[in-house]
C-alpha cells in the first residue's frame, strides 16, 4: 500500500487530477503487482487485466471501474483490506487514513527516501501486549537492532571518553588544568558536529549512489580519511598561524558546507 500511495503522489505531482484512471493493483497471498500507466487505462486493457487475474486466480484490489464484488474473490480477507485501502488512498479521506494506519505507509519522497520504513514506535506497546498472539513478528528487527546499537554506543562513549577524564576531576584545582567537563563537552559537540554533517551528506549521496549502504560507506570513508589528514596537518598549521588557525578552519568548513549545499542538489539531479 505504500507503493500504491507513492504512485498516487507521483501521478498527482505530474499534474494528474484523477490518478485512479492510471493505476491497477492485483495480488495473491504473498505477491502484489502494481501497474502505473502514463495515460488512462483503456477498457480493452482493463478487460485483459481482469482476464489475466481470473485465469491465474489473482484478486483485483483496484482497476478503473472495479466493482466491490470483484475484490476478495480468491484470497479472502475479512474485510477486503487491500481494496478498502485503495479506495481510501484514492478518496478524500487519504490524509486521515495515512495518519490512522497502524504502519507508516506515507508516500516515499526524496526527503523521506527510505521506502521500507514502515514501523511506528507508538505501535510497539500494542505489539508487545499482543506478543502471545504473534504480534512481535510485525516489528522489523532492524529497528530493535538499531536501538541496541545506540545503547552500546552510549555505553562505549561513557567508557572510552568520560572514564578516562576522571583523573582530570581530581586535578581540576591545579593552576592551568582544564576542567574535565570542558573536555567532555568538547568531545560531545565535536561528535555531534560530525554526525550532523555526515547525515546530510549520506542523505544527498544516497540519491546519487542509489543505495544508503553505499552512501554510508563512501561518506564515512571520505570523512575519516579527511579527518586523519586534517589532524596530521593541524599541528603545522597551528604553529605557523597560531592566532588564525581555528578561525580559518571554521570559516573553511562553513564555506565548503555552503558550497556543497548549493552545488550537490543540481549536480545530483
Amino acid at each position: 500500500m505504500k507503493l500504491f500511495a507513492t504512485a498516487i503522489a507521483a501521478l498527482e505531482a505530474e499534474g494528474e487530477t484523477s490518478p485512479a484512471r492510471r493505476i491497477v493493483l492485483l495480488h495473491d497471498w504473498s505477491t502484489a503487482t502494481l501497474l502505473v500507466k502514463h495515460s488512462p487505462f483503456a477498457e480493452r486493457e482493463t478487460t485483459a487485466v481482469r482476464r489475466f487475474a481470473a485465469e491465474r486466480q489473482f484478486d483485483l484490489a483496484w482497476y478503473p471501474g472495479i466493482a466491490p464484488s470483484e475484490a476478495n474473490r480468491y484470497h479472502r480477507m475479512v474485510p477486503p483490506s487491500l481494496h478498502d485501502a485503495a479506495l481510501a488512498l484514492l478518496g478524500s479521506e487519504r490524509s486521515a487514513f495515512l495518519a490512522g494506519y497502524k504502519f507508516d505507509i506515507r508516500p516515499a519522497t526524496d526527503d523521506r527516501p527510505f521506502f521500507y520504513r514502515f514501523f511506528r514506535w507508538k505501535l510497539l506497546p500494542e505489539l508487545v501486549a499482543l506478543r502471545v498472539q504473534g504480534g512481535l513478528v510485525f516489528v522489523d528487527s532492524g529497528y530493535l537492532v538499531s536501538l541496541l546499537a545506540l545503547l552500546q554506543a552510549v555505553a562505549a562513549a561513557i567508557i572510552l571518553i568520560l572514564l578516562p577524564l576522571a583523573p582530570l576531576a581530581r586535578e581540576r584545582r591545579k593552576p592551568g588544568a582544564p576542567a574535565w567537563w570542558r573536555i567532555a563537552f568538547y568531545f560531545l559537540f565535536l561528535g555531534l558536529a560530525f554526525l550532523l554533517v555526515e547525515i546530510g551528506f549520506i542523505h544527498r549521496f544516497s540519491l546519487f549512489l542509489g543505495h544508503p549502504l553505499t552512501a554510508i560507506a563512501v561518506t564515512l570513508a571520505s570523512f575519516l580519511v579527511s579527518a586523519g589528514v586534517g589532524s596530521g596537518m593541524s599541528g603545522r598549521f597551528a604553529e605557523r598561524w597560531p592566532n588564525a588557525a581555528i578561525p580559518l578552519a571554521v570559516a573553511a568548513i562553513v564555506a565548503l558546507g555552503t558550497v556543497y549545499i548549493l552545488v550537490l542538489p543540481p549536480l545530483f539531479a
